[in-house]
């Protein structure tokens, strides 16, 4: 397992491997995998816990069902739920059916179902055999969607957005506003019948 190579044997003493921030969100997490068992879903992988450490093993959960709250709430923890599916038009019904996601990862190498799911999902980023990683791109619009965001940070992006420019008119001659303005003259007529006519 690739975790065994990134902190040893043994997770829990490893000096890598980080514990759970505070006990309400040793709670909290605990409670998404409680859940979802009683609801049918099964660890697949890991699943070891230490309260009084704030420690969580990292672990994946198969047979997770949609409304399990692992699936509907940011986990922010070393969980993975998997949700199996047959085809990729699946995969995109599903991410549509929810808010728009703040990221969206692709791990591919099928250049057909990249694109696909390109085009048929919407997101604030998408990362593509990776994760994260465009958050420091600073060169990348970096925000969310609707439902996860309004507005774009990092390099132009975040100066227009956290911006608020003015806009400043100022008109010292004569200007085409006059032109619909009375009194209506037979030329100002014209204009104005070619103005509803075409406008």
């Amino acid at each position: 397992m690739y975790w065994e190579k990134f902190y040893g044997n043994d997770t829990k003493s490893s000096p890598f491997y980080t514990h759970i921030v505070n006990q309400r969100h040793f709670n909290r997490l605990k409670n998404y995998i409680d859940e979802a068992q009683e609801k049918g879903a099964q660890i697949r992988i890991g699943g070891a816990m230490d309260a009084e450490k704030n420690y969580i093993e990292p672990t994946i959960i198969e047979n997770v069902p949609i409304d399990a709250k692992v699936l509907q709430e940011e986990i922010f923890g070393p969980i993975l739920p998997v949700v199996t599916f047959k085809n990729i038009q699946e995969v995109v019904d599903l991410v549509n059916s929810k808010e728009r996601p703040l990221a969206l990862y692709i791990f591919s190498k099928n250049r057909k179902n990249i694109n696909f799911i390109l085009q048929e999902t919407r997101a604030g980023a998408v990362s593509i055999n990776q994760n994260i990683v465009h958050f420091l791109q600073t060169n990348l619009p970096f925000g969310g969607v609707n439902h996860s965001g309004i507005g774009k940070s990092h390099g132009w992006w975040g100066f227009e957005a956290f911006s608020n420019a003015k806009a400043i008119l100022q008109q010292d001659f004569f200007g085409a506003s006059e032109l619909f303005m009375p009194p209506f003259t037979k030329l100002k007529e014209k204009i104005n019948d070619l103005a509803l006519k075409w406008f």
